[in-house]
């Protein structure tokens, strides 16, 4: 009978041990179907708005969605060249603060900047080079349902003046479709 007891007294035991150590883990690593969202081919996301993608781009979840949506393209040009980020702001002070802070980095110069109308919005554009050569970053600040975002194409390259030329058509078709439709 005693036999019997421990047994059962030890079988108790783990039982609890191992009900501890899932609670632990679920506290630790607790499974929120928030955390990944369904996004619809053809669609990115960031933070809490939606837009449509040009065909041959993709977003990247390895920075997450939740202030900034990278963009990739798998089509013929070379993915190490283009990449796309498109950043949702929480609100007008930090939107402006970005915009400013591009002229004030000392690696960096403004090579060009202006306001345009694209998909009938206001959006600044502001290209910067750094001075060691090698990049430069395009730009589009603009301001849609009462949101702040910032979109821009980074091009690791020491010919951005030939990249621009041979994918104008694509990078401009593809901000103004997220321009467009992003909600």
């Amino acid at each position: 009978m005693v036999f019997r007891r421990s047994k059962l007294l030890i079988f108790v035991f783990f039982m609890i041990l191992l009900a501890l150590i899932l609670a632990g883990y679920l506290y630790l690593y607790p499974s929120n179907s928030n955390d990944i969202k369904t996004i619809k081919p053809g669609y990115g996301v960031v933070n809490d708005s939606q837009f449509q993608i040009e065909s041959g781009w993709y977003q990247d979840f390895s920075t997450g969605y939740e202030s900034s949506a990278k963009l990739k393209f798998n089509g013929s040009t070379d993915e190490g060249i283009l990449m796309i980020m498109v950043d949702q702001y929480p609100d007008q002070s930090y939107y402006k603060k970005a915009y400013d802070d591009l002229s004030q980095k000392p690696e960096w110069h403004v090579s060009s900047s202006g306001t345009s109308s694209m998909e009938e919005l206001s959006v600044k554009t502001i290209q910067v080079t750094r001075d060691a050569g090698g990049e430069t970053v395009q730009y589009y600040f603009f301001q849609k349902n009462g949101k702040y975002y910032q979109i821009l194409i980074d091009m690791p390259t020491s010919d951005t003046a030939e990249l621009f030329a041979s994918e104008r058509y694509k990078l401009d078709q593809t901000v103004n479709t997220i321009i467009r439709t992003i909600r």
